[in-house]
């Protein structure tokens, strides 16, 4: 979990519930832009949780992505919602999906946290264009390797191929 919106958001702070009583704690001493939570041992937590943080004027502002391993909402989720979680994602996770949702949230912050939302979606952006850039380059880098790769269907149809195997199988 960490890694993926870490990984994808290396520049904007994060908080990703593992330990749902320390988290308001580590919410008030870190100010992050977005919280992450989910309850993987079923303890029911996050209603409460959301709660507590929604209520709470330091901590009201920052928007509450609550992780799902159901693909339906479930009573908790609706608990949850009723509580304040801004956001619902269901397992197993997308990175379009966390990129489209977490660039929402930035968009539609509210005006008590106004400037470090608008930081922190110029931050994502560039963030972004980044990992656009390390794409091309990586693509660019596979197209003109001086060894053959293919991509090919399951059933053996090639998809692609890059331009020394493209040449070595006799297209040009």
């Amino acid at each position: 979990l960490e890694s993926l919106f870490a990984g994808t958001f290396p520049d904007i702070g994060f908080i990703i519930a593992e330990y749902p009583e320390q988290l308001f704690a580590t919410a008030l001493a870190e100010n992050p832009v977005i919280i992450v939570m989910e309850d993987p041992q079923g303890k029911l937590f996050i209603p409460g949780l959301c709660r507590q943080l929604k209520n709470d004027s330091r901590t009201k502002h920052i928007p509450l992505i609550v992780l799902s391993a159901e693909k339906q909402i479930t009573s908790e989720n609706e608990k949850a919602c009723e509580a304040g979680a801004d956001a619902f994602l269901s397992k197993p996770l997308k990175r379009w999906e966390c990129i489209s949702l977490v660039r929402l949230l930035l968009q539609n912050g509210n005006s008590e946290d106004g400037a470090s939302r608008r930081e922190a979606a110029k931050v994502l952006k560039e963030s972004e264009e980044r990992w656009q850039y390390a794409l091309e380059a990586t693509r660019f880098g596979i197209d003109h390797a001086q060894i053959g790769v293919f991509q090919i269907e399951e059933d053996g149809t090639i998809i692609y191929a890059n331009f020394y195997a493209a040449e070595k199988l006799g297209y040009s």
